[in-house]
């Protein structure tokens, strides 16, 4: 092979290699921001956050010290953060409204959402929303399987009253 031939192979394999590897470390930066921005919320509420899982834009978060779960999600210009005691709660569920195409053929789920049940006599709901179809992407990007595994988790917690 001639040189040029090997010099164009090398030039044209960096062009291709060096934005993906200057992408990958932007996640990654990223990633590790909101991380150290769920785990500053949990110690503003006096928790150490000891289970975590991230997805794209949102964040949550178990801290076993305060029985909190702590919850972030940022959207085009607005930071939802919240917190919940889960001793003050009654029962975790997971909620997916649906939505059928006019024909009725098909079916798209409108939102995903925690719904966290007070114990108090007045019921009041308060939720945790993963997925919003109206504000977030058209294409789930697993949100749902985050939410069934945190829906499985809390509820555990709660059966068990930690």
């Amino acid at each position: 092979m001639s040189t040029t031939i090997i010099l164009s192979i090398v030039i044209i394999s960096l062009l291709c290699i060096v934005p993906i590897v200057i992408i990958s470390r932007r996640n990654k930066k990223a990633e590790r921001a909101f991380k150290e921005k769920l785990f500053e919320f949990g110690k503003v509420h006096q928790g150490n956050i000891d289970q975590s899982d991230f997805l794209n834009n949102l964040a949550i978060g178990y801290a076993s010290n305060t029985h909190s779960v702590f919850f972030i999600k940022t959207k085009k210009d607005q930071e939802i953060m919240e917190v919940i005691k889960l001793n003050e709660i009654a029962t975790c569920q997971l909620s997916k409204p649906m939505r059928r195409s006019v024909d009725g053929t098909s079916s798209t789920i409108d939102r995903i959402e925690l719904n966290f049940v007070s114990k108090n006599k007045d019921g009041q709901t308060k939720r945790f929303v993963l997925y919003d179809l109206e504000s977030d992407s058209l294409s789930l990007q697993g949100e749902l399987q985050l939410a069934e595994q945190w829906h499985v988790i809390l509820s555990e917690k709660l059966k068990r009253g930690l």
